[in-house]
């Protein structure tokens, strides 16, 4: 096996740069920009295709699930031919795009707790790949996306979570024994990671300058789901909401 494909089975990431043309990723990134308000007054009552961080009264997108919807033209061009070579060089196999969102670190912009994919996806072999690639510069200092380098076998429980966006997180995330990845991006630059990767962002200073990502889901042709998922996924969003009712009634 090749250099690429074993480092990405022992920390689970693996970082591409330049993998999208800078000026694809300018263009989107105003698309957003001018765009912002009219998406958040369409979508404003999709709960699962719109989450919004809202500061200082101010609403801005943190995940939005329909750009190639909005604008396929702008939006397609980042479901390139080199993605699913990658893809099925690292999975392995036959893949398929499962989903292309656009993401959102603005500042005082909230967490994102350590949580691996697979406990939402709930696949039986983990054949699944995130594309997270900013528009913009990211840096992990300032809210930027964070890894821990463990293997792409490392499994761990997860609990319901009341972070905005975030239904679960890793129950035990002080127990982690790994060291952490911390990559900085400019505009086009990619990071490649497992559904088994632990990863997280940590609150948003201040000082930070906005950072803008489309970030496609690939899965594996031949995976599915591991059977009880749905009851149990549905299960940890019915705590999580009574969790949240029994704290406003306090």
């Amino acid at each position: 096996e090749s250099q690429p494909k074993k480092s990405f089975e022992a920390y689970s990431t693996i970082k591409v740069n330049n993998l999208i043309d800078e000026k694809i990723c300018h263009n989107a990134c105003q698309y957003i920009y001018e765009n912002e308000e009219r998406i958040i007054e369409i979508y404003k009552d999709d709960k699962r295709g719109l989450t919004l961080d809202i500061v200082d009264d101010k609403k801005y997108i943190k995940y939005f699930e329909y750009p190639l919807k909005e604008n396929p033209n702008l939006f397609g061009r980042f479901v390139t031919s080199e993605i699913f070579k990658i893809a099925e060089y690292l999975i392995g196999g036959s893949v398929f795009l499962k989903s292309v969102e656009i993401h959102s670190r603005c500042a005082k912009g909230t967490p994102i707790p350590p949580h691996q994919d697979n406990a939402y996806y709930g696949l039986k072999n983990a054949k699944a790949l995130t594309f997270y690639i900013p528009i913009n510069n990211e840096f992990a200092d300032m809210g930027g996306l964070k890894y821990f380098k463990n293997p792409n076998t490392y499994e761990l429980e997860h609990k319901p979570s009341d972070a905005s966006g975030f239904s679960l997180a890793v129950a035990n995330p002080s127990s982690i024994p790994y060291k952490t990845f911390e990559p900085d991006y400019s505009p086009g630059d990619c990071t490649i990671h497992h559904p088994r990767s632990v990863h997280f962002a940590q609150e948003v200073p201040n000082s930070a300058e906005r950072s803008l990502v489309v970030r496609l889901q690939l899965h594996g042709l031949n995976d599915s789901m591991k059977d009880g998922h749905l009851e149990w996924y549905a299960s940890m969003i019915k705590r999580n909401r009574e969790k949240v009712s029994n704290t406003q009634n306090k």
